[in-house]
């Protein structure tokens, strides 16, 4: 792990190219019996914690948009789509895995496009609501992530994003101990607040709120 001392960002060094990446994130991830450093034991078996904690933030997105067009990227199954298109959204997804995408179509009816974000090559402006649930500290190049979410929203739309906080009190007190550094093999960067803000203002974005809130 090397730090920005800049930003003070933490990120595995050297960072994996986006094909370790990919081969990584198959179904293997999602039912791995190597969860504590690696996937999920049984992802599916997470459902209903996972819808539970999709009510919580839709919940919490509520307070700063109505509905409209939503973009989840690294969407998974889509079970947090589901949800927001149960709640009126106009959802459409992204997702990385093969195996998750194929089964969110299938299951769900989702609208999800297989690969990486700067793949799909969505319009400009063509979304009211981007969310990344536990998505950033994946990727080998959050911050061009996040410049083309800014890119594909509208004016005025919002972004919501959840990351593991170096920061927080347990990240402090546990410190290598930490469940986030356990998940190195997955984990490619490490945000506190400070790393946070400057992120999101580098990619153009004005922070609105910053809380702490439950995993999962």
């Amino acid at each position: 792990l090397k730090k920005c001392q800049d930003c003070g960002a933490v990120f595995v060094y050297p960072r994996p190219s986006f094909a370790v990446l990919l081969a990584g994130y198959q179904r293997e991830y999602f039912q791995s019996g190597d969860h504590l450093e690696w996937g999920y034991e049984d992802y599916f078996r997470l459902e209903g914690e996972v819808r539970e904690t999709a009510r919580r933030r839709l919940q919490v997105m509520s307070t700063y948009t109505g509905g409209g067009t939503l973009l989840e990227s690294g969407c998974a199954t889509g079970w947090f789509l589901d949800e927001a298109r149960q709640q009126g959204f106009e959802v459409q997804g992204v997702e990385i895995s093969g195996f998750a995408a194929e089964w969110g179509r299938e299951n769900l009816g989702l609208s999800i496009f297989t690969g990486a974000l700067s793949e799909a090559g969505f319009d400009d402006e063509a979304f009211d609501v981007v969310v990344l649930w536990d998505v950033l500290e994946h990727l080998s190049d959050p911050l061009a992530e996040l410049r083309e979410i800014n890119r594909i929203l509208k004016k005025g739309g919002y972004l919501f994003v959840s990351v593991p906080d170096t920061g927080s009190i347990w990240a402090r007190v546990m410190r290598g101990s930490w469940f986030g550094y356990a998940k190195i093999r997955e984990h490619i960067y490490y945000f506190d607040r400070k790393s946070r803000s400057m992120g999101m203002h580098r990619a153009g974005f004005t922070v609105a709120n910053m809380q702490s809130s439950p995993f999962l």
